[in-house]
């Protein structure tokens, strides 16, 4: 509450000042100064940093042309900066916000607005605050700073609110991948499965490009080349559903949850990734209630020991990771 209290009262003077200002004036003309919210040139847009009530902040940047970067170093969805970035590019007011509404328009801003900081190559920029839905849901309500008033926002030809193409949460923006990697630069895979040991197994890279398949008491088996070539140009790219590090049952899933796949994979010079699976359709009903978490048993936990990233996998996206030994031998060779 302390860190909002500079915003609360920014928001409350400029309240009172505006609505003197709109109360004694008698041209109904819009300000084109303060209606003109659209960014044309987007692709010259180098930084957004946004901050929001919660006092979450994130920022994006790249060089004019270059990828995108969040400010923690990770790379942020590329859908939700497109998005973001298109909205800039094409929203415009709507209508100009009703007299009688525009005091509690300025209260609803101050306190749940999000700020959105758009810097441009040259330098320049614009801030806006954007805040909630209007009441049909067709609108949103924003203002740009310096604004003498707030406008009702939206997209033509499209119907909804915008507030949520703009967010500050850092794990909702980035890219939900977990792994990207060089098939051609991985060694050995280790996969074990406590409750199906018969699934478990070890696969190598020769220095002949070919595979080598063997159970975990060392002994070889036929492999499916074409299987086990398959598994390892997964990896090139690990998509994940999302990863939910700031989740509250993180750090007791191990203890709650059974070990359902445990996954060793080295990559040429000895670089380890080591992952953990756990089942979503495991959950007790203690945490059902006291977590708001709901059994699934389409999805499974993971958490990466290296990289100390906890999320979740759906595994209908990633069905090559979930290989058993069955599936990588070779047909009709034997037992």
């Amino acid at each position: 509450m302390n860190k909002n209290r500079p915003y609360l009262l920014v928001f409350m003077v400029l309240a009172t000042v505006t609505w003197y200002v709109w109360k004694n004036q008698n041209s109904g003309t819009l300000d084109p100064i303060d209606t003109n919210f659209a960014i044309e040139d987007t692709a010259s847009v180098v930084r957004i940093f946004i901050a929001d009530r919660k006092g979450q902040r994130l920022t994006l940047d790249r060089k004019k042309g270059g990828p995108w970067r969040m400010g923690s170093g990770q790379t942020p969805r590329p859908d939700a900066v497109f998005t973001m970035l298109q909205t800039l590019r094409r929203w415009e007011v709507k209508t100009p916000v009703p007299r009688p509404a525009v005091q509690n328009v300025f209260k609803i801003l101050a306190t749940t607005s999000v700020k959105v900081e758009v810097t441009m190559a040259d330098g320049s920029g614009q801030v806006y605050y954007v805040g909630s839905g209007t009441p049909d849901m067709r609108g949103t309500y924003a203002m740009k700073e310096g604004s003498k008033l707030p406008y009702i926002l939206h997209l033509p030809g499209w119907e909804g609110y915008l507030s949520t193409r703009f967010f500050a949460n850092e794990e909702e923006m980035r890219e939900r991948v977990l792994l990207r990697l060089q098939p051609s630069n991985l060694e050995r895979l280790v996969v074990e499965y406590p409750a199906e040991p018969e699934n478990s197994y070890e696969l190598r890279i020769l220095p002949t490009g070919t595979f080598e398949l063997r159970d975990l008491a060392g002994t070889n088996l036929p492999c499916n080349q074409r299987a086990a070539a398959t598994l390892f140009a997964g990896f090139a790219f690990l998509p994940v559903e999302g990863f939910e590090n700031m989740q509250p049952m993180r750090d007791s899933v191990p203890g709650r949850v059974p070990e359902k796949m445990r996954l060793k994979l080295w990559e040429k010079g000895g670089k380890l990734h080591f992952i953990s699976v756990y089942p979503k359709s495991q959950l007790n009903q203690l945490d059902v209630v006291l977590l708001n978490v709901a059994p699934d048993i389409d999805r499974d936990y993971f958490y990466h020991h290296g990289m100390n990233e906890f999320g979740v996998l759906q595994k209908r996206a990633i069905p090559w990771f979930y290989a058993t030994k069955p599936q990588l031998r070779e047909e009709g060779g034997g037992p």
